[in-house]
């Protein structure tokens, strides 16, 4: 997803999920004890629809949303002349047309103001165009609805009752609205193997079950990178506080003050917002990784639902990456040091190519007590750094 969507996390992103709870999940997932469903690989968008104007209104940004969303023309006029103009324009007109099919006794329920807020329920969706594919390659034109943003479940499944498997037809191209769609992993030895390993690998980190993984982040600054700098250890505390995003005893301004420059300097190497993100991911690695292969390895050979020859498009995803990676060493050689990072990176845990051996993006699932959602991407989270990498510098070359 992007746009308004923004990030969702992997599992071991979560720095409150405790190393029982990861164990936990991932036993859950090789078990089928979660629901999973299928992340598609298209452009997210966020809709709602005024029942009484009998209008629908558009959002791909906070600014458009704190708006209420803008009207239908007003985004198809922004899509003008964009490289995304296709998927949006075309998706947008599916949409709206999909939306004429809905009653208004539904259209109330699932998209009247809400008491509290005053404020329209947004729908977070999906739209898979065959003409604009980013990395993976779909059959057909979908428009695959996701959740409400008021976490209304059962509004949520009346509108996917109402509108799934409706086709309608834009520009001569047919498009079709969908639900969720639910994967279903098949349990075999390699996948049991697969979560014995994880769970052996993961308590070799050293934690304890009621540990937390900003405790296993916290222990590793601590013993590390923290210790180093010239400081009392009351601020040494504190810049792990915030190097872990949580409410700390001194401010940056406070670390720093009455310090040498180098210890100035260590702090804000650590402690800016990016700098912090930057060292999380740093020191989450070693679980990252596990996550990793484990993820691989319960996909692997697992098809899209939206697609009917998964070797073929195994296939050209695997030659795109491929291709990728060559734009990537012609970068390199030209001096460009984020490619060789990012190549180096990847390729540490994909190998090559031809571990890319599933031809859908990932699934998303919802843990059953925090009723948080993550996402789980195996090969595709590598390939698509990757291809979206050289995609964006080829120009360079």
């Amino acid at each position: 997803m992007g746009g308004l969507a923004g990030h969702m996390s992997h599992i071991y992103e979560d720095l409150d999920l405790t190393f029982e709870d990861l164990k936990d999940l991932l036993r859950d997932i090789v078990t089928s004890n979660v629901d999973l469903y299928e992340k598609i690989d298209g452009q997210n968008l966020f809709v709602t629809y005024d029942p009484d104007a009998k209008q629908i209104l558009a959002a791909r940004n906070l600014t458009d949303a704190r708006a209420g969303g803008v009207p239908s023309s007003q985004f198809l006029a922004r899509w003008e002349g964009h490289p995304a103009e296709k998927p949006f324009v075309n998706g947008f007109s599916a949409l709206i047309k999909a939306f004429n099919y809905l009653s208004e006794d539904v259209a109330q329920r699932v998209f009247g103001k809400s008491e509290a807020t005053g404020k329209l329920p947004f729908l977070n969706l999906e739209i898979v165009c065959t003409a604009h594919p980013n990395l993976i390659q779909y059959d057909k034109n979908f428009l695959v609805f996701h959740s409400l943003d008021s976490n209304d479940r059962e509004g949520f499944n009346l509108l996917v009752d109402a509108l799934s498997g409706r086709k309608v037809n834009i520009d001569g191209e047919d498009w079709e609205v969908s639900g969720p769609r639910n994967i279903q992993i098949n349990v075999d030895n390699s996948k049991l193997d697969a979560l014995d390993t994880a769970t052996l690998e993961i308590d070799e980190l050293g934690m304890s079950d009621r540990s937390t993984i900003a405790d296993f982040i916290a222990e590793k600054l601590r013993a590390n990178v923290v210790l180093d700098i010239p400081v009392s250890t009351m601020k040494q505390e504190s810049i792990i506080n915030l190097v872990l995003g949580k409410r700390a005893a001194h401010t940056l301004a406070d670390l720093k003050k009455g310090e040498s420059q180098a210890a100035q300097k260590a702090i804000s190497s650590l402690c800016t917002q990016e700098n912090a993100r930057k060292i999380r991911n740093l020191v989450l690695q070693p679980l990252e990784d596990i996550i990793t292969e484990f993820s691989m390895k319960i996909l692997d050979s697992v098809s899209s639902t939206l697609i009917k020859d998964h070797s073929l498009v195994l296939t050209k995803i695997r030659q795109e990456v491929a291709n990728s990676i060559e734009k990537l060493k012609h970068l390199i050689d030209a001096g460009d040091l984020n490619a060789e990072k990012l190549l180096n990176r990847q390729m540490s845990k994909l190998k090559s190519p031809d571990n890319i051996n599933s031809s859908m993006e990932g699934v998303v699932f919802t843990h059953p007590a925090t009723d948080t959602t993550y996402k789980m991407t195996g090969s595709f989270a590598m390939a698509n750094q990757l291809a979206g990498y050289a995609k964006r510098n080829s120009a360079s070359l």
